[in-house]
C-alpha cells in the first residue's frame, strides 16, 4: 500500500517542538574492558509548512554534549566541529527524502571559517585529514542528507520521515553507522496499539543483510495525538551496543 506519510503531519506550522537526543556507544574490548561514547543533543524542531509540494523543515542545536572515559583528541574536534550542523533548513518530499538543504551554502562558509581557527591550534596528518574528508562531506549534498536522517542526527526523530503515519508491517532498509563501520539492516515496523488517549505506538526489529545471529535490534516509537513523545532503538552488532533515544521536552 502507498503511503505519504509526510501529508500527515500533525506538527503545528511555526510552533518549535524541543527534543533531546541521545546517543550511546559502547564498544567491548576483551572480555572485561569496555569504551563508552555518549553524545547527547539538545534541539528544536519546527515544521515551516508546505509549497510547491515538499515539506520544509528547520533544525535548531541549542546544546551539545560530549562524555567518553578518556579525552582523545578526535573526539574533542567532533565537539568543535559539531555546531556547524545547528542550523539546518531542509526541505523533503512526501516520502520523507531530502531534496534540499536550503542554507547549503551559509554551511559550507561558516565551516571555512571554523577550519582556519581549528588549523591554528591543531596539527598534524590525522587532523587534516579529518578537516578534509568534513570539506568533502559538504561538497556532497546526498552524503548531508544521509547523514541528518540518520539516527545519530535526526533519524530518530524522523524514522524515514514517518512521523508517526508507518504502515503496519512495513519493512525499511537503513545503513546503520558505528563507530567503525556501517551496515545495511533490514527494519521490520509493526503497529501495536491506537488507545483512546491518542497515544500510538509502533515497534521496529532489525536484521543484518549479512548472517549475524549475535545481533539484536529493537525499539519502539510512541507518539500522541501525531506527535512523537519518545523512542528508543537498542543495537548490538559485532562487538558494538548502540542505544539511540529520544525525549520531546516541551
Amino acid at each position: 500500500m502507498q503511503t505519504e506519510p509526510l501529508d500527515n503531519i500533525q506538527m503545528q506550522p511555526r510552533k518549535l517542538y524541543r527534543y533531546r537526543f541521545r546517543t550511546c556507544h559502547t564498544l567491548r574490548e576483551g572480555f572485561a574492558k569496555s569504551r563508552e561514547k555518549i553524545w547527547i543533543r539538545n534541539t528544536g524542531i519546527m515544521y515551516t509548512g508546505k509549497a510547491n509540494g515538499l515539506h520544509h523543515f528547520h533544525l535548531l542545536g541549542f546544546q551539545t554534549e560530549f562524555i567518553q572515559g578518556t579525552t582523545a583528541p578526535a573526539f574533542n574536534l567532533l565537539k568543535e566541529t559539531a555546531y556547524i550542523f545547528d542550523d539546518l533548513r531542509i526541505c523533503l518530499t512526501g516520502e520523507g527524502k531530502i531534496v534540499s538543504i536550503k542554507n547549503l551554502k551559509k554551511i559550507k562558509e561558516r565551516w571555512h571559517q571554523e577550519r582556519e581557527q581549528l588549523e591554528t591550534f591543531n596539527r598534524g596528518a590525522s587532523v587534516q585529514n579529518y578537516f578534509d574528508f568534513l570539506s568533502q562531506v559538504l561538497e556532497d549534498e546526498q552524503k548531508i542528507s544521509e547523514y541528518i536522517l540518520s539516527y545519530t542526527m535526526y533519524g530518530m526523530f524522523f524514522n524515514g520521515s514517518h512521523l508517526g503515519s508507518l504502515t503496519p508491517d512495513e519493512s525499511v532498509m537503513r545503513k546503520i553507522v558505528f563507530p567503525y563501520s556501517e551496515d545495511i539492516f533490514s527494519e521490520n515496523w509493526k503497529y501495536i496499539s491506537h488507545s483512546a488517549n491518542e497515544e500510538t505506538t509502533f515497534t521496529v526489529k532489525g536484521k543484518p543483510a549479512q548472517t549475524d545471529s549475535g545481533s539484536l535490534y529493537l525499539g519502539s516509537f510512541i507518539y500522541n495525538s501525531g506527535i512523537l513523545q519518545e523512542a528508543s532503538l537498542k543495537i548490538t552488532h559485532q562487538y558494538n551496543h548502540t542505544k539511540y533515544t529520544v525525549l520531546w521536552v516541551g
